[in-house]
Protein backbone atom coordinates (compact mmCIF):
# COMPACT_ATOMS: atom_id res chain seq x y z
CA UNK A 1 0.00 0.00 0.00
CA UNK A 2 2.64 2.39 0.94
CA UNK A 3 4.80 1.88 -2.16
CA UNK A 4 1.31 1.96 -4.12
CA UNK A 5 0.67 5.27 -2.49
CA UNK A 6 4.02 6.88 -2.86
CA UNK A 7 4.56 6.15 -6.68
CA UNK A 8 0.91 7.70 -7.36
CA UNK A 9 1.42 10.34 -5.21
CA UNK A 10 2.15 12.96 -8.46
CA UNK A 11 -1.47 12.06 -9.25
CA UNK A 12 -3.07 13.71 -6.40
CA UNK A 13 -1.48 16.99 -8.19
CA UNK A 14 -3.30 16.69 -11.32
CA UNK A 15 -5.76 18.40 -13.03
CA UNK A 16 -8.89 17.22 -15.00
CA UNK A 17 -7.82 15.79 -18.46
CA UNK A 18 -9.56 17.96 -20.96
CA UNK A 19 -10.43 14.62 -22.79
CA UNK A 20 -13.90 14.14 -21.30
CA UNK A 21 -13.10 14.61 -17.45
CA UNK A 22 -13.71 18.67 -17.70
CA UNK A 23 -16.83 17.92 -19.62
CA UNK A 24 -18.00 14.96 -17.13
CA UNK A 25 -17.20 17.50 -14.37
CA UNK A 26 -19.73 20.60 -15.83
CA UNK A 27 -22.34 18.18 -16.78
CA UNK A 28 -22.40 17.31 -13.12
CA UNK A 29 -21.92 20.63 -11.99
CA UNK A 30 -24.98 22.03 -13.83
CA UNK A 31 -27.20 18.90 -13.12
CA UNK A 32 -29.46 19.53 -10.26
CA UNK A 33 -31.12 16.96 -7.97
CA UNK A 34 -30.66 13.18 -7.76
CA UNK A 35 -33.13 10.19 -8.68
CA UNK A 36 -32.24 6.57 -8.72
CA UNK A 37 -34.38 5.79 -11.77
CA UNK A 38 -32.35 8.26 -13.84
CA UNK A 39 -28.93 5.75 -13.28
CA UNK A 40 -30.96 2.62 -13.54
CA UNK A 41 -33.32 3.02 -15.52
CA UNK A 42 -33.01 6.46 -17.54
CA UNK A 43 -34.79 5.66 -20.92
CA UNK A 44 -33.85 7.23 -24.44
CA UNK A 45 -31.09 5.65 -26.54
CA UNK A 46 -28.54 3.97 -24.63
CA UNK A 47 -24.95 3.30 -25.55
CA UNK A 48 -23.52 2.09 -22.25
CA UNK A 49 -25.26 0.66 -19.13
CA UNK A 50 -22.88 1.75 -16.59
CA UNK A 51 -25.35 2.58 -13.36
CA UNK A 52 -22.33 2.09 -10.55
CA UNK A 53 -19.87 4.58 -12.06
CA UNK A 54 -22.50 7.42 -12.57
CA UNK A 55 -23.42 6.91 -8.90
CA UNK A 56 -19.41 7.42 -7.83
CA UNK A 57 -19.81 10.69 -9.68
CA UNK A 58 -22.90 11.50 -7.23
CA UNK A 59 -20.69 10.45 -4.56
CA UNK A 60 -17.93 12.84 -5.77
CA UNK A 61 -20.13 15.68 -5.88
CA UNK A 62 -21.84 15.15 -2.74
CA UNK A 63 -18.92 14.58 -0.45
CA UNK A 64 -15.91 16.65 -1.80
CA UNK A 65 -17.49 19.17 -4.22
CA UNK A 66 -15.76 17.21 -7.80
CA UNK A 67 -12.60 18.76 -6.04
CA UNK A 68 -10.23 17.12 -8.47
CA UNK A 69 -7.60 16.36 -6.02
CA UNK A 70 -10.13 14.05 -4.17
CA UNK A 71 -11.61 12.13 -7.06
CA UNK A 72 -7.92 11.77 -8.28
CA UNK A 73 -7.38 9.94 -4.70
CA UNK A 74 -10.47 8.15 -5.07
CA UNK A 75 -8.81 6.55 -8.30
CA UNK A 76 -5.87 5.32 -6.37
CA UNK A 77 -7.43 3.91 -3.93
CA UNK A 78 -9.30 1.45 -6.45
CA UNK A 79 -6.20 0.51 -7.72
CA UNK A 80 -4.86 -0.83 -4.57
CA UNK A 81 -7.94 -2.21 -3.90
CA UNK A 82 -7.60 -4.20 -6.80
CA UNK A 83 -3.94 -4.90 -6.10
CA UNK A 84 -4.82 -6.03 -2.66
CA UNK A 85 -7.40 -8.42 -4.35
CA UNK A 86 -4.91 -9.88 -6.21
CA UNK A 87 -3.09 -10.46 -3.80
CA UNK A 88 -5.47 -12.25 -1.48
CA UNK A 89 -6.09 -14.45 -4.74
CA UNK A 90 -2.40 -14.90 -4.91
CA UNK A 91 -2.24 -15.93 -1.37
CA UNK A 92 -5.01 -18.85 -2.68
CA UNK A 93 -2.99 -19.86 -5.13
CA UNK A 94 -0.24 -19.94 -3.37
CA UNK A 95 -2.10 -22.89 -0.87
CA UNK A 96 -3.57 -24.41 -3.71
CA UNK A 97 -0.21 -25.30 -4.75
CA UNK A 98 1.46 -25.62 -1.52
CA UNK A 99 4.51 -23.09 -2.11
CA UNK A 100 6.77 -22.08 0.18
CA UNK A 101 7.17 -18.62 -1.21
CA UNK A 102 5.35 -15.83 0.59
CA UNK A 103 6.86 -12.84 -1.21
CA UNK A 104 4.94 -14.92 -4.88
CA UNK A 105 1.65 -13.08 -4.09
CA UNK A 106 3.29 -9.88 -3.09
CA UNK A 107 5.64 -9.80 -6.36
CA UNK A 108 2.39 -10.76 -8.11
CA UNK A 109 0.24 -7.92 -6.88
CA UNK A 110 3.33 -5.02 -6.87
CA UNK A 111 3.65 -6.25 -10.25
CA UNK A 112 0.33 -4.87 -11.20
CA UNK A 113 -0.12 -2.16 -9.19
CA UNK A 114 3.65 -0.57 -10.35
CA UNK A 115 3.12 -2.07 -14.14
CA UNK A 116 3.15 1.16 -16.40
CA UNK A 117 0.85 -0.27 -18.89
CA UNK A 118 -1.92 0.81 -15.91
CA UNK A 119 -1.03 4.64 -15.39
CA UNK A 120 -3.68 5.89 -17.78
CA UNK A 121 -6.86 4.12 -16.35
CA UNK A 122 -5.53 5.31 -13.10
CA UNK A 123 -4.83 9.25 -13.51
CA UNK A 124 -7.99 9.25 -16.04
CA UNK A 125 -10.88 9.90 -13.75
CA UNK A 126 -13.26 9.02 -16.71
CA UNK A 127 -11.58 5.93 -16.79
CA UNK A 128 -12.64 4.86 -13.37
CA UNK A 129 -14.89 2.49 -14.99
CA UNK A 130 -11.91 -0.02 -15.76
CA UNK A 131 -10.99 0.63 -12.13
CA UNK A 132 -14.44 -0.75 -10.78
CA UNK A 133 -15.15 -2.91 -12.99
CA UNK A 134 -11.82 -4.50 -12.40
CA UNK A 135 -12.59 -4.74 -8.19
CA UNK A 136 -15.73 -6.87 -9.56
CA UNK A 137 -14.01 -9.09 -11.39
CA UNK A 138 -10.86 -9.45 -8.91
CA UNK A 139 -13.70 -10.27 -6.06
CA UNK A 140 -15.17 -13.34 -8.44
CA UNK A 141 -11.85 -14.93 -9.35
CA UNK A 142 -11.17 -14.90 -5.37
CA UNK A 143 -14.51 -16.06 -4.25
CA UNK A 144 -13.95 -19.15 -7.24
CA UNK A 145 -10.68 -19.99 -5.54
CA UNK A 146 -12.10 -20.37 -2.26
CA UNK A 147 -14.79 -22.40 -3.94
CA UNK A 148 -11.91 -24.10 -5.57
CA UNK A 149 -9.43 -24.56 -2.73
CA UNK A 150 -12.08 -26.15 -0.29
CA UNK A 151 -15.01 -26.91 -2.20
CA UNK A 152 -17.42 -24.59 -0.33
CA UNK A 153 -20.10 -23.71 -2.08
CA UNK A 154 -21.13 -20.45 -0.80
CA UNK A 155 -17.85 -18.16 -2.12
CA UNK A 156 -18.48 -19.96 -5.36
CA UNK A 157 -22.03 -18.65 -5.18
CA UNK A 158 -21.30 -15.17 -3.78
CA UNK A 159 -18.42 -14.86 -6.54
CA UNK A 160 -20.91 -14.51 -9.17
CA UNK A 161 -21.99 -11.27 -7.45
CA UNK A 162 -18.45 -9.72 -7.80
CA UNK A 163 -19.11 -10.21 -11.65
CA UNK A 164 -22.46 -8.39 -11.76
CA UNK A 165 -20.75 -5.29 -9.80
CA UNK A 166 -18.10 -5.34 -12.37
CA UNK A 167 -20.33 -5.52 -15.27
CA UNK A 168 -22.43 -2.52 -13.66
CA UNK A 169 -19.81 -0.35 -13.79
CA UNK A 170 -18.24 -1.23 -17.07
CA UNK A 171 -19.25 -4.60 -19.99
CA UNK A 172 -15.92 -5.72 -20.51
CA UNK A 173 -16.28 -7.67 -17.07
CA UNK A 174 -19.20 -10.02 -18.91
CA UNK A 175 -15.75 -11.33 -20.86
CA UNK A 176 -14.50 -12.77 -17.09
CA UNK A 177 -17.11 -15.58 -17.57
CA UNK A 178 -15.61 -18.08 -19.73
CA UNK A 179 -12.27 -17.97 -17.79
CA UNK A 180 -14.65 -18.54 -14.82
CA UNK A 181 -16.53 -21.57 -16.79
CA UNK A 182 -13.34 -23.39 -17.33
CA UNK A 183 -12.43 -23.03 -13.39
CA UNK A 184 -15.76 -24.30 -12.43
CA UNK A 185 -15.61 -27.40 -14.86
CA UNK A 186 -12.72 -27.98 -16.00
CA UNK A 187 -10.89 -27.81 -14.05
CA UNK A 188 -10.88 -30.12 -10.46
CA UNK A 189 -11.51 -28.56 -7.11
CA UNK A 190 -10.39 -30.56 -4.00
CA UNK A 191 -12.98 -33.25 -3.06
CA UNK A 192 -11.93 -33.03 1.08
CA UNK A 193 -14.69 -34.90 2.59
CA UNK A 194 -17.03 -34.75 -0.67
CA UNK A 195 -18.35 -37.31 -3.07
CA UNK A 196 -18.45 -37.07 -6.52
CA UNK A 197 -22.31 -36.18 -6.38
CA UNK A 198 -21.66 -33.38 -3.92
CA UNK A 199 -18.92 -31.66 -6.53
CA UNK A 200 -21.55 -32.06 -8.99
CA UNK A 201 -24.06 -30.36 -7.61
CA UNK A 202 -21.64 -27.25 -6.55
CA UNK A 203 -20.73 -26.62 -10.32
CA UNK A 204 -24.11 -26.51 -11.39
CA UNK A 205 -25.13 -24.56 -8.18
CA UNK A 206 -21.68 -21.76 -9.01
CA UNK A 207 -22.79 -21.72 -12.86
CA UNK A 208 -26.30 -21.18 -12.50
CA UNK A 209 -25.34 -18.61 -9.97
CA UNK A 210 -23.33 -17.09 -12.41
CA UNK A 211 -25.87 -17.49 -15.49
CA UNK A 212 -28.44 -15.43 -13.21
CA UNK A 213 -26.57 -12.65 -12.70
CA UNK A 214 -25.93 -12.22 -16.23
CA UNK A 215 -29.14 -13.26 -17.51
CA UNK A 216 -30.16 -10.21 -14.82
CA UNK A 217 -28.05 -7.82 -15.96
CA UNK A 218 -29.36 -8.25 -19.45
CA UNK A 219 -32.70 -7.84 -18.71
CA UNK A 220 -31.81 -4.67 -16.37
CA UNK A 221 -30.20 -3.54 -19.17
CA UNK A 222 -33.16 -3.99 -21.31
CA UNK A 223 -35.39 -2.15 -19.22
CA UNK A 224 -33.39 0.64 -18.88
CA UNK A 225 -33.54 1.73 -22.14
CA UNK A 226 -36.18 2.67 -24.73
CA UNK A 227 -33.13 1.78 -27.87
CA UNK A 228 -30.15 0.46 -26.51
CA UNK A 229 -27.80 1.22 -29.22
CA UNK A 230 -24.85 -0.48 -27.29
CA UNK A 231 -26.13 -3.87 -28.07
CA UNK A 232 -27.22 -2.70 -31.53
CA UNK A 233 -23.92 -2.19 -32.77
CA UNK A 234 -22.04 -4.48 -31.26
CA UNK A 235 -24.39 -7.25 -32.77
CA UNK A 236 -23.87 -5.22 -36.05
CA UNK A 237 -20.12 -5.85 -35.39
CA UNK A 238 -20.59 -9.14 -34.77
CA UNK A 239 -22.23 -9.97 -38.05
CA UNK A 240 -21.03 -7.48 -40.97
CA UNK A 241 -18.27 -5.41 -41.80
CA UNK A 242 -18.28 -2.81 -43.70
CA UNK A 243 -16.07 -2.89 -46.65
CA UNK A 244 -13.37 -0.09 -47.10
CA UNK A 245 -10.50 0.97 -49.68
CA UNK A 246 -8.08 -0.91 -48.07
CA UNK A 247 -9.96 -4.24 -48.62
CA UNK A 248 -10.13 -3.41 -52.50
CA UNK A 249 -6.73 -2.56 -52.64
CA UNK A 250 -5.00 -5.62 -51.06
CA UNK A 251 -7.50 -7.69 -53.35
CA UNK A 252 -8.31 -9.90 -50.16
CA UNK A 253 -11.98 -10.59 -48.83
CA UNK A 254 -13.14 -8.18 -46.45
CA UNK A 255 -12.92 -10.73 -43.11
CA UNK A 256 -8.97 -11.45 -44.27
CA UNK A 257 -8.44 -7.88 -44.18
CA UNK A 258 -10.24 -7.22 -40.84
CA UNK A 259 -8.81 -10.74 -39.09
CA UNK A 260 -5.45 -9.16 -40.13
CA UNK A 261 -6.20 -6.00 -37.94
CA UNK A 262 -7.69 -7.41 -35.28
CA UNK A 263 -4.76 -9.74 -34.88
CA UNK A 264 -2.16 -6.63 -34.78
CA UNK A 265 -4.20 -5.42 -32.22
CA UNK A 266 -4.01 -8.53 -30.42
CA UNK A 267 0.03 -8.81 -30.95
CA UNK A 268 0.09 -5.36 -29.55
CA UNK A 269 -1.59 -5.72 -26.27
CA UNK A 270 0.56 -9.07 -25.81
CA UNK A 271 3.34 -6.72 -25.95
CA UNK A 272 2.36 -4.31 -23.53
CA UNK A 273 2.14 -6.91 -20.82
CA UNK A 274 5.51 -7.55 -21.11
CA UNK A 275 7.05 -4.44 -22.52
CA UNK A 276 4.77 -1.70 -21.62
CA UNK A 277 6.97 1.25 -23.42
CA UNK A 278 6.31 3.82 -25.47
CA UNK A 279 3.47 4.54 -23.23
CA UNK A 280 1.02 6.73 -25.35
CA UNK A 281 -2.42 8.43 -24.40
CA UNK A 282 -3.82 8.13 -28.51
CA UNK A 283 -2.30 5.52 -30.26
CA UNK A 284 -3.89 5.06 -33.64
CA UNK A 285 -1.81 3.02 -35.17
CA UNK A 286 -0.48 -0.30 -34.68
CA UNK A 287 2.66 -1.93 -36.66
CA UNK A 288 2.88 -4.94 -39.35
CA UNK A 289 5.27 -7.02 -36.79
CA UNK A 290 2.55 -7.05 -34.44
CA UNK A 291 0.68 -9.46 -36.65
CA UNK A 292 3.33 -12.33 -35.47
CA UNK A 293 2.64 -12.06 -31.95
CA UNK A 294 -1.00 -11.71 -32.44
CA UNK A 295 -1.04 -15.31 -34.30
CA UNK A 296 1.37 -16.60 -31.23
CA UNK A 297 -1.86 -15.34 -28.77
CA UNK A 298 -4.16 -17.37 -30.70
CA UNK A 299 -2.05 -20.79 -30.43
CA UNK A 300 -1.52 -19.63 -26.78
CA UNK A 301 -5.50 -20.00 -26.62
CA UNK A 302 -5.67 -22.78 -28.13
CA UNK A 303 -3.48 -24.24 -25.80
CA UNK A 304 -4.87 -23.24 -22.40
CA UNK A 305 -8.01 -24.30 -23.66
CA UNK A 306 -6.43 -27.93 -24.20
CA UNK A 307 -4.84 -27.91 -21.07
CA UNK A 308 -7.84 -27.14 -18.98
CA UNK A 309 -6.08 -26.42 -15.40
CA UNK A 310 -6.84 -24.04 -12.85
CA UNK A 311 -3.97 -21.38 -14.38
CA UNK A 312 -5.13 -21.92 -18.05
CA UNK A 313 -8.60 -21.01 -16.75
CA UNK A 314 -7.11 -17.99 -15.01
CA UNK A 315 -4.98 -16.68 -18.30
CA UNK A 316 -7.96 -17.88 -20.09
CA UNK A 317 -10.04 -14.95 -18.42
CA UNK A 318 -7.68 -12.32 -19.07
CA UNK A 319 -7.18 -13.16 -22.54
CA UNK A 320 -10.94 -12.97 -23.15
CA UNK A 321 -11.14 -9.90 -20.97
CA UNK A 322 -8.68 -8.49 -23.10
CA UNK A 323 -10.52 -9.49 -26.40
CA UNK A 324 -12.97 -6.99 -25.27
CA UNK A 325 -10.76 -4.55 -26.99
CA UNK A 326 -10.87 -5.71 -29.99
CA UNK A 327 -14.60 -4.62 -30.74
CA UNK A 328 -13.52 -1.20 -30.56
CA UNK A 329 -11.50 -1.12 -33.46
CA UNK A 330 -14.10 -2.59 -35.65
CA UNK A 331 -16.91 -0.20 -34.20
CA UNK A 332 -14.97 2.84 -32.83
CA UNK A 333 -16.66 3.78 -29.64
CA UNK A 334 -13.46 5.77 -28.53
CA UNK A 335 -11.16 8.71 -29.60
CA UNK A 336 -8.19 6.06 -30.16
CA UNK A 337 -8.43 2.66 -31.38
CA UNK A 338 -6.41 1.00 -29.31
CA UNK A 339 -5.81 1.86 -25.55
CA UNK A 340 -3.47 1.27 -22.58
CA UNK A 341 -6.61 1.49 -20.03
CA UNK A 342 -8.18 -1.25 -22.07
CA UNK A 343 -5.56 -3.77 -20.31
CA UNK A 344 -6.42 -2.43 -16.87
CA UNK A 345 -8.50 -5.35 -15.82
CA UNK A 346 -6.86 -8.04 -18.05
CA UNK A 347 -3.19 -7.50 -16.91
CA UNK A 348 -3.33 -8.64 -13.06
CA UNK A 349 -4.99 -12.02 -14.75
CA UNK A 350 -2.31 -12.37 -16.77
CA UNK A 351 0.40 -11.82 -14.51
CA UNK A 352 -0.64 -14.40 -12.07
CA UNK A 353 -0.10 -17.53 -13.95
CA UNK A 354 2.74 -16.54 -15.83
CA UNK A 355 4.43 -15.95 -12.24
CA UNK A 356 2.98 -19.25 -11.37
CA UNK A 357 3.66 -21.06 -14.00
CA UNK A 358 6.75 -20.27 -13.72
CA UNK A 359 7.24 -21.18 -10.21
CA UNK A 360 5.69 -24.50 -10.16
CA UNK A 361 7.90 -25.64 -13.12
CA UNK A 362 11.10 -24.32 -11.60
CA UNK A 363 10.34 -23.51 -7.59
CA UNK A 364 14.09 -24.32 -6.33
CA UNK A 365 15.50 -21.78 -8.44
CA UNK A 366 12.68 -19.27 -7.11
CA UNK A 367 13.62 -19.83 -3.99
CA UNK A 368 17.05 -18.56 -4.67
CA UNK A 369 18.72 -14.57 -4.05
CA UNK A 370 19.20 -14.14 -7.58
CA UNK A 371 15.49 -14.94 -7.88
CA UNK A 372 14.32 -12.49 -5.42
CA UNK A 373 16.83 -9.76 -6.50
CA UNK A 374 15.81 -10.52 -10.43
CA UNK A 375 12.07 -9.47 -8.99
CA UNK A 376 13.03 -6.60 -6.91
CA UNK A 377 15.14 -5.44 -9.71
CA UNK A 378 11.41 -5.73 -12.28
CA UNK A 379 9.89 -3.93 -9.66
CA UNK A 380 11.92 -1.09 -9.13
CA UNK A 381 12.00 -0.04 -12.83
CA UNK A 382 8.65 -0.68 -12.87
CA UNK A 383 8.23 1.70 -10.23
CA UNK A 384 10.22 4.54 -12.44
CA UNK A 385 8.50 4.07 -14.93
CA UNK A 386 4.95 4.33 -13.04
CA UNK A 387 6.11 7.55 -11.20
CA UNK A 388 7.71 9.04 -14.38
CA UNK A 389 4.48 8.45 -16.31
CA UNK A 390 2.64 10.36 -13.51
CA UNK A 391 4.43 13.27 -13.86
CA UNK A 392 3.92 13.57 -17.52
CA UNK A 393 -0.18 13.25 -16.87
CA UNK A 394 0.87 16.44 -13.47
CA UNK A 395 0.43 18.81 -16.99
CA UNK A 396 -2.40 18.78 -19.84
CA UNK A 397 0.12 20.43 -22.10
CA UNK A 398 3.23 17.82 -21.17
CA UNK A 399 0.51 15.23 -22.23
CA UNK A 400 -0.82 16.18 -24.99
CA UNK A 401 2.46 17.25 -26.25
CA UNK A 402 3.88 13.75 -25.74
CA UNK A 403 0.85 12.10 -27.30
CA UNK A 404 0.92 14.30 -30.58
CA UNK A 405 5.10 13.90 -30.57
CA UNK A 406 4.39 9.92 -30.63
CA UNK A 407 1.09 9.70 -32.76
CA UNK A 408 1.89 12.72 -35.49
CA UNK A 409 -1.33 12.19 -37.13
CA UNK A 410 -3.94 12.20 -34.83
CA UNK A 411 -5.94 14.83 -35.05
CA UNK A 412 -8.00 14.58 -31.69
CA UNK A 413 -5.16 14.83 -29.66
CA UNK A 414 -3.49 17.95 -31.67
CA UNK A 415 -7.25 19.30 -31.01
CA UNK A 416 -6.71 18.40 -27.13
CA UNK A 417 -3.40 19.85 -27.35
CA UNK A 418 -4.76 23.15 -28.51
CA UNK A 419 -7.57 23.18 -25.66
CA UNK A 420 -4.87 22.85 -23.37
CA UNK A 421 -2.32 25.42 -24.81
CA UNK A 422 -5.23 28.13 -24.89
CA UNK A 423 -6.45 26.70 -21.10
CA UNK A 424 -2.98 27.64 -20.07
CA UNK A 425 -3.20 31.02 -21.43
CA UNK A 426 -0.99 30.33 -24.99
CA UNK A 427 -4.12 31.62 -26.90
CA UNK A 428 -1.72 32.71 -30.09
CA UNK A 429 -0.14 28.89 -29.87
CA UNK A 430 -3.22 27.28 -29.40
CA UNK A 431 -6.04 28.75 -32.03
CA UNK A 432 -2.71 28.60 -34.49
CA UNK A 433 -2.89 24.58 -33.78
CA UNK A 434 -6.78 24.42 -34.07
CA UNK A 435 -6.57 26.09 -37.28
CA UNK A 436 -4.16 23.86 -38.77
CA UNK A 437 -6.56 21.03 -37.90
CA UNK A 438 -9.39 19.12 -40.70
CA UNK A 439 -12.48 18.86 -39.21
CA UNK A 440 -12.54 15.36 -37.50
CA UNK A 441 -16.02 13.81 -39.03
CA UNK A 442 -18.32 12.20 -35.78
CA UNK A 443 -16.27 13.58 -33.18
CA UNK A 444 -17.11 16.80 -30.99
CA UNK A 445 -13.46 17.92 -31.74
CA UNK A 446 -14.22 18.89 -34.96
CA UNK A 447 -16.32 21.90 -33.71
CA UNK A 448 -13.82 23.32 -31.97
CA UNK A 449 -12.65 24.93 -35.52
CA UNK A 450 -15.72 27.00 -35.07
CA UNK A 451 -14.24 28.91 -31.73
CA UNK A 452 -11.20 30.00 -34.33
CA UNK A 453 -13.78 31.62 -36.73
CA UNK A 454 -15.81 33.56 -33.94
CA UNK A 455 -12.12 34.62 -32.40
CA UNK A 456 -11.52 36.54 -35.73
CA UNK A 457 -15.40 37.20 -36.24
CA UNK A 458 -16.03 35.26 -38.99
CA UNK A 459 -19.52 34.99 -37.90
CA UNK A 460 -20.69 33.91 -41.43
CA UNK A 461 -17.93 30.97 -42.03
CA UNK A 462 -18.94 29.53 -39.16
CA UNK A 463 -22.28 29.60 -39.22
CA UNK A 464 -21.78 27.95 -42.26
CA UNK A 465 -19.82 25.44 -41.05
CA UNK A 466 -22.45 24.28 -38.59
CA UNK A 467 -24.90 23.98 -40.33
CA UNK A 468 -23.09 21.42 -42.27
CA UNK A 469 -22.51 19.51 -39.87
CA UNK A 470 -26.28 19.98 -38.77
CA UNK A 471 -27.03 18.11 -41.83
CA UNK A 472 -25.70 14.90 -39.87
CA UNK A 473 -24.83 15.79 -36.75
CA UNK A 474 -24.77 12.38 -34.67
CA UNK A 475 -24.16 12.73 -30.83
CA UNK A 476 -23.06 16.65 -30.98
CA UNK A 477 -26.80 17.95 -32.10
CA UNK A 478 -27.13 19.83 -29.01
CA UNK A 479 -23.84 21.38 -29.19
CA UNK A 480 -24.55 22.50 -32.85
CA UNK A 481 -27.34 23.74 -32.16
CA UNK A 482 -26.03 25.50 -28.59
CA UNK A 483 -23.44 27.48 -30.88
CA UNK A 484 -25.66 28.44 -33.71
CA UNK A 485 -27.67 30.02 -31.40
CA UNK A 486 -24.85 31.77 -29.63
CA UNK A 487 -23.40 32.35 -33.14
CA UNK A 488 -26.70 33.90 -34.36
CA UNK A 489 -26.31 36.25 -31.48
CA UNK A 490 -23.36 38.14 -33.33
CA UNK A 491 -24.97 38.23 -36.27
CA UNK A 492 -28.11 39.69 -34.77
CA UNK A 493 -25.89 42.30 -33.18
CA UNK A 494 -23.43 43.11 -36.41
CA UNK A 495 -26.91 43.62 -38.41
CA UNK A 496 -28.77 46.30 -36.44
CA UNK A 497 -30.74 48.42 -38.50
CA UNK A 498 -31.29 46.14 -40.91
CA UNK A 499 -34.62 44.69 -39.56
CA UNK A 500 -35.83 42.48 -41.89
CA UNK A 501 -32.22 40.29 -41.73
CA UNK A 502 -32.62 40.43 -38.12
CA UNK A 503 -36.10 38.87 -38.47
CA UNK A 504 -34.17 36.25 -40.16
CA UNK A 505 -32.07 35.71 -37.91
CA UNK A 506 -34.44 35.17 -35.19
CA UNK A 507 -36.60 33.13 -36.71
CA UNK A 508 -33.65 30.17 -37.00
CA UNK A 509 -32.76 30.81 -33.59
CA UNK A 510 -36.40 30.08 -32.41
CA UNK A 511 -36.48 27.21 -34.64
CA UNK A 512 -33.30 25.97 -32.92
CA UNK A 513 -34.22 26.89 -29.67
CA UNK A 514 -37.33 24.68 -30.43
CA UNK A 515 -34.84 21.69 -31.34
CA UNK A 516 -32.79 22.20 -28.54
CA UNK A 517 -36.19 22.18 -26.01
CA UNK A 518 -36.72 18.14 -27.47
CA UNK A 519 -33.07 16.99 -27.21
CA UNK A 520 -32.97 18.21 -23.45
CA UNK A 521 -35.58 15.39 -22.29
CA UNK A 522 -33.73 12.70 -23.62
CA UNK A 523 -30.74 11.96 -20.95
CA UNK A 524 -28.23 11.16 -23.66
CA UNK A 525 -28.55 14.90 -25.14
CA UNK A 526 -28.68 16.28 -21.97
CA UNK A 527 -25.10 14.82 -20.98
CA UNK A 528 -23.99 16.02 -24.83
CA UNK A 529 -24.99 19.38 -23.62
CA UNK A 530 -22.98 19.87 -21.05
CA UNK A 531 -19.92 19.10 -23.07
CA UNK A 532 -18.88 22.66 -24.03
CA UNK A 533 -15.32 23.26 -25.04
CA UNK A 534 -14.36 26.70 -26.12
CA UNK A 535 -17.56 28.80 -27.63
Amino acid sequence: ALITLAVYSPTLFAPFNSNDDKLLVTYLINKEGFTWSEHFFPGGRGDYYRPLILLSYEFDKLAWGLEESFMHLENILLHLLNAVLLYLAACRLNKIFNLSLPWLPFAIAACFALHPVNTEAVNWITSRTDLMATTGVYAALYGLLVYYGTGRILPGVLSAFGLAFGALAKEPALFFLPGALVIIWWSHPKKERLTEYANLTGKILVSTAYAVVVAGYFLLRWLAFHSDRGVENTLKVLSTVEPSAAASEALLPMSAVYFKLLLKATGFYFKKIFWPFPLNFATISVAESYLYAGVFVLLLICWLLYRRTLLSGIALSSLFIASSALLVILNPMSWTPVAERYLYMASGLFLMPLLFGLVINREQLFKSTVAVLLVTGILAASAYGTYSRNIVWQDNVTLFQDAVEKSPNNKSAKNELALALIAAGRQEEGYALLDSIQGIKGQLSSLNQVAVFLRRKQYPEAKRYLLERLEAPGPNQGYILKTLIKTNQFLIEESAGDDELQHGYYMETINWLNRLKKLTNNPFYSYRLGQTYLV
